[in-house]
């Protein structure tokens, strides 16, 4: 029987990895032949050039819609507009509290007969005058497997267990050329994104520089890319510093999504922390090593089954729920103990197996 939904509707907040799971519940919402091929949107609070060209690898039929401050006035006709159509709408799964104008939005555009407005419990007393339907976000699941269970929640039957997902673009010729402008060979480098949103879930820089040290002196014939935004320019330099070797290949900045998914897919390995990155290596089922923490192990990508995950809970002190005092100092800036107490020789060991 098919699930008469004109648009299925979700809000996130514009970080990538976020994102990526989001695209993982639309395809499995596409997958239930009850679908009725609803129109699928995303209304995002930044970064909607970065996730337009991830939607045009892997999910072309999402419409991204921005809306903030700065582009509340288009984001608001667009509401107007889906507010006369039975529409599905989930706002976003969080260990905090959804801002209460997100819900308004989300409940506006549920008015109408047959819609339904899914959110998150976060205990906040006006969710039941908003939502149509409360779902109990519990982060002691896999993230990716709460999507699920939201897809089920809507009516629809999940036919994608875990995220896998397969281009839909060719970026045959965009690979050729990276290889050549870069002087790369497919399979004889690796991939570093030591990056994340917040510094805590990084290494200080040193640490860094002494794991890059060891893996160009353990392997001779191989090359390390370093990839990251504009904004990582500064702390690049930092990881880089001392290190004169024509095996370093500094991209951080200057890759497009495209040229960073091709850059991913052909490294022999990729290395990363807890970011969104490392959460696109997860979809394209990339071998890592993913250097963790404990802070919210609902997002850790155990579903990428070519992934080795570090982690260290001798300290920890993490709730798992973004939570919990588990941070230990150096140079003036906090990390997670349970990322710090990780020993190099384990992450060398992980990286030198997989090489």
């Amino acid at each position: 029987m098919k699930r008469e939904v004109k648009r299925v509707i979700y809000f996130n907040s514009g970080a990538v990895g976020e994102f990526l799971m989001t695209l993982f519940f639309m395809m499995n919402i596409k997958s239930d032949p009850a679908s009725d091929s609803p129109e699928f949107i995303v209304f995002v609070q930044k970064n909607k050039g970065v996730l337009i060209e991830l939607a045009e690898l892997f999910f072309p039929s999402v419409k991204i819609i921005i809306i903030n401050k700065r582009d509340f006035i288009h984001g608001g006709f667009s509401i107007l507009r889906y507010m006369f159509s039975k529409n599905c709408i989930v706002t976003q799964m969080t260990f905090g509290q959804e801002r209460t104008i997100v819900k308004v939005l989300a409940h506006l555009m549920a008015l109408r007969s047959g819609s339904v407005y899914i959110g998150c419990n976060d205990g906040v007393k006006v969710n039941k005058y908003l939502y149509s339907r409360f779902f109990n976000f519990n982060p002691d699941i896999l993230f990716y497997e709460t999507m699920n269970e939201i897809v089920k929640e809507l009516g629809f039957i999940p036919h994608i267990s875990f995220p896998y997902f397969k281009r839909v673009k060719d970026l045959s010729k965009t690979e050729q050329i990276i290889l050549e402008k870069y002087v790369l060979k497919e399979n004889n480098y690796l991939v570093l994104h030591p990056f994340a949103a917040n510094s805590h879930r990084s290494f200080p820089a040193r640490r860094w520089n002494d794991i890059i040290n060891s893996v160009l002196n353990e392997h001779s014939d191989i090359k390390i890319v370093v990839t990251g935004a504009p904004s990582d320019d500064s702390f690049a330099r930092d990881i880089l510093s001392g290190i004169n070797d024509e095996r370093i290949v500094n991209l951080v900045g200057v890759l497009s999504m495209d040229e960073l998914v091709s850059v991913i897919k052909q490294a022999s390995l990729f290395i990363g922390v807890d970011s969104g990155i490392t959460h696109l290596a997860g979809v394209l089922q990339k071998k890592s090593v993913v250097i963790g923490n404990y802070s919210n192990p609902c997002w850790l990508p155990v579903y990428n089954k070519q992934a080795v995950i570090l982690l260290n809970r001798d300290r920890c002190v993490c709730s798992g729920r973004k939570t919990g005092d588990c941070f230990v100092l150096d140079g003036g800036n906090k990390y997670y103990r349970c990322m710090m107490d990780i020993k190099d020789e384990n992450i060398l060991n992980s990286i030198h197996r997989v090489l």
